[in-house]
């Protein structure tokens, strides 16, 4: 596959996609085959998962937003893109930790913020448990 320039800061980059895709599921015996690039639909995932907008907003230069909600769907469901999120997590955690990180300090408190997001709602802390949902509620000191 040849190597694309990102349109938005969410997609992926050439290293990210070779990680991911043995975690692609393939395409299934039965009907015509995939039309859609798996890679676009990757990046419509992220897209939407970092502006979280509606299926119906995402920009036309993604593929159909029925057909990103239909893989999102079934990823879910199957596991998939659980498997696609730690992936990319670990990915980003072992390149802040890297020796040839430019600004390893820099990057890993970023890493840090997003493996630890937290969500005051009501004077209580939501702190994220790394699988989407949110864990255990702390009280504010």
């Amino acid at each position: 596959m040849d190597a694309i320039e990102p349109k938005y800061p969410t997609d992926l980059d050439d290293e990210q996609w070779f990680r991911i895709v043995p975690l692609i599921p393939p395409e299934k015996p039965i009907g015509c085959g995939r039309k859609t690039p798996m890679r676009a639909v990757v990046n419509a995932l992220l897209y939407r998962h970092r502006t979280e907008c509606s299926w119906r907003m995402l920009p036309r230069d993604f593929p159909h937003w029925r057909t990103v909600y239909d893989y999102y769907r079934q990823w879910v469901k199957d596991g998939t893109w659980d498997s696609i999120h730690h992936a990319l997590r670990r990915s980003a955690e072992n390149h802040a930790a890297s020796p040839f990180c430019r600004e390893p300090c820099e990057r890993r408190a970023r890493a840090e913020v997003e493996a630890s997001k937290l969500v005051c709602a009501l004077g209580y802390y939501e702190v994220a448990d790394g699988r989407g949902g949110a864990g255990a509620r702390e009280r504010p000191m």
